[in-house]
C-alpha cells in the first residue's frame, strides 16, 4: 500500500493512538511521526503515558505542521 494511503488512513487515529502505533515497528514509526499528522498535539489526558523521549520526538516530526501544543 503506498506511504500516502497508509498515512490517510492514520489520520482518523487520536493521538494516544498514533504514539502507540509508533512503538509497533521501525515502519510505523515513520509513518506514524510525520509531520502533516500532527498540526494539533493535545496530550493532557494521557501525560502518565507518554514517555519524555516521545514527546520530544513529536515535537521534532511535528515542528513544521504544528499548530497547537498542549502538554
Amino acid at each position: 500500500m503506498p506511504r500516502e494511503i497508509k498515512i490517510h488512513v492514520f489520520r482518523y487515529l487520536s493521538t494516544f493512538q498514533l504514539v502507540r502505533i509508533s512503538r509497533v515497528s521501525r515502519s510505523w514509526r515513520g509513518l506514524a511521526m510525520d509531520g502533516s499528522l500532527w498540526k494539533a498535539i493535545d496530550v493532557t489526558r494521557y501525560y502518565k503515558t507518554i514517555q519524555d523521549n516521545q514527546l520530544r520526538i513529536l515535537g521534532t516530526a511535528a515542528s513544521g505542521f504544528l499548530r497547537y501544543a498542549n502538554f
